[in-house]
């Protein structure tokens, strides 16, 4: 069973007002490049993680990586 009181808690917290001017002047193009740079941190990440692994799980690839703001909330 869902603990429903816990799922409210998955949602994306709203922007704030800085959040919000920053956006207005981000365009298509810079929004593919920041999200691209993103990805590929990912899976810079991933690659390191299964590098130094231990683990058969880690060395198989089976590795989680999260991304979080200066304000340590995990982005989605």
């Amino acid at each position: 069973m869902r603990d429903q009181e816990l799922l409210k808690h998955y949602k994306p917290e709203p922007a704030s007002e800085r959040e919000k001017q920053c956006m207005e002047g981000l365009g298509l193009i810079d929004y593919e490049v920041y999200g691209r740079k993103l990805e590929v941190s990912c899976w810079e990440a991933r690659d390191a993680l299964v590098r130094m692994g231990v683990s058969p799980m880690i060395e198989a690839g089976d590795v989680a990586i999260g991304l979080y703001t200066r304000l340590l909330h995990l982005e989605n």
